[in-house]
């Protein structure tokens, strides 16, 4: 591969050619005075590329100097760059989101098709920002060698690549040092255009949260009814994980800026009520605990014991062995009451005994929730403390509930003026990353081409007799 220091050495080599050829045809003994008219020419170029080979070095540090004084740096440029990059970037892949949200709604196809409108806008925004970066980091790396390339073509003799040469030095230098002065070129109508801060692509409001019971343990798998009490009905029916945790928000739901949703659980054939009852636009990007109240505790997915109305429970231990599971609780009944436990069909509950006894004041009944079939016991319980026990035969893991979820879709109306505002964004990106930097290359390489006027000088025909 050819050095730096190798082309130097060329375009030197060139230059002693070029000026011995113009002193070898002025000594010619021929009449021809277009080919002698070469030779003082062929002589200058001699000793201007010469000049220009041995400025090679200062004709650098020139140019960076001038980038100095100009206020502007490569680093800043290519910042700049990728900060508009990350904009566009940011707004394809937030309409994306969007339209992929509304593909499973029943919002109108015109929010679609504008959206498919926005996206066809940011491709050619894209296809420029990358055509300016790659130009950009090659006169960047190369610039160099682009100038002492140019010099070696232009010492080639009777200036057959003068005109290219004088080109590829005037690019070069040109373009290494108005590039990076861009970014303040565009800032000039950047403030009046886009306003006096750069637009940031919204942030889509998230929830995240675990549902538990009293004693702190998952509600695994269980179902989040999501209720708008304006409409008086759910508009979000989410399963949770095994954990008991939810995700509201992207890539999911699209919630609107502004809500305020009922929440409830259903597992198992039942609803409970939770604490908090409600979520709302104050809990955006927070974590929030949920606490099941009416259930007491839940044993993986294998059976769930409810709270007891109208009584405390002062101690519950879970034990088992095998597939056996033996619940035993203190009970303090504040009336007559009822605990209820309920559990899928992969489990059975053998035996109820009360203070000791076996118990038979009990009523059962079968449920279907989400495709798992199960039952559910009520135990009556007198006034008065009790101990109870309660043993349970898992047979096999519980299948997981078939939840038809419903995501969260902000109103048609919010999304179409979020899609309007990211049009306009769009529209002022299209002028401030095609139109302005089309124009400032233009610019660069008018300038560009009267510099290589400047260096490459005028033709001169071979041969004129």
């Amino acid at each position: 591969m050819v050095s730096l220091n190798d082309l130097v050495t060329i375009a030197f080599s060139l230059s002693i050619v070029t000026y011995y050829i113009g002193v070898l045809i002025l000594a010619l003994p021929i009449p021809f005075r277009g080919l002698k008219r070469w030779g003082p020419t062929l002589i200058a170029d001699g000793i201007y590329v010469a000049v220009l080979v041995f400025s090679y070095r200062i004709i650098i540090s020139v140019v960076d100097v001038l980038l100095s004084y100009l206020g502007s740096s490569w680093d800043g440029f290519f910042t700049w760059l990728l900060s508009r990059t990350a904009i566009v970037v940011g707004v394809y892949e937030f309409l994306a989101y969007i339209k992929s949200i509304l593909g499973s709604s029943l919002i109108e196809s015109a929010v679609s098709v504008l959206i498919n409108e926005v996206l066809k806008m940011l491709v050619p925004l894209l296809t420029t920002i990358k055509l300016v970066y790659i130009y950009s980091l090659i006169i960047s790396k190369f610039h160099q060698l682009f100038i002492l390339l140019g010099i070696t073509l232009m010492a080639i003799p009777f200036r057959i690549g003068r005109s290219a040469g004088a080109t590829l030095i005037a690019t070069a230098i040109v373009f290494y040092i108005g590039l990076p002065l861009m970014p303040g070129f565009i800032g000039l109508f950047e403030s009046t255009v886009m306003g006096s801060q750069i637009p940031q692509i919204p942030e889509l409001p998230s929830i995240d949260g675990r549902v538990s019971t009293l004693l702190n343990d998952p509600v695994s798998h269980g179902v989040l009814l999501v209720i708008d009490q304006d409409i008086g009905e759910a508009v979000g029916v989410i399963e949770l994980n095994n954990e008991g945790a939810f995700h509201l928000g992207p890539p999911y739901d699209l919630l609107p800026e502004e809500f305020n949703y009922t929440i409830k659980l259903s597992y198992y054939g039942f609803e409970f009520k939770l604490n908090p009852s409600y979520i709302s636009s104050e809990n955006i990007n927070e974590t929030v605990d949920v606490t099941a109240y009416g259930i007491l505790k839940c044993v993986d997915r294998y059976l769930a014991i409810l709270y007891p109305v109208g009584a405390a429970v002062s101690e519950l231990r879970i034990s088992g062995v095998n597939n056996t599971v033996i619940a035993e609780l203190n009970i303090q009944a504040f009336m007559e009451t009822y605990l209820i436990t309920t559990y899928p069909s992969t489990t059975t509950l053998d035996s109820i005994i009360v203070d000791g006894e076996p118990y038979s004041d009990f009523s059962s009944d079968q449920w279907v929730w989400h495709g798992i079939n199960g039952t559910s016991t009520s135990i009556y319980i007198p006034e008065g403390p009790h101990t109870i026990k309660l043993i349970y035969t898992v047979y096999s893991e519980p299948p997981l509930p078939d939840v038809e979820e419903q995501r969260i879709i902000a109103p048609e109306t919010s999304i179409s003026d979020l899609i309007m505002n990211m049009l306009t964004l769009v529209i002022a990106l299209i002028f401030l990353l095609i139109l302005l930097p089309t124009a400032f290359m233009i610019m660069l390489f008018i300038i560009a081409a009267s510099l290589a006027r400047v260096i490459g000088g005028r033709y001169v025909k071979i041969l004129r007799l």
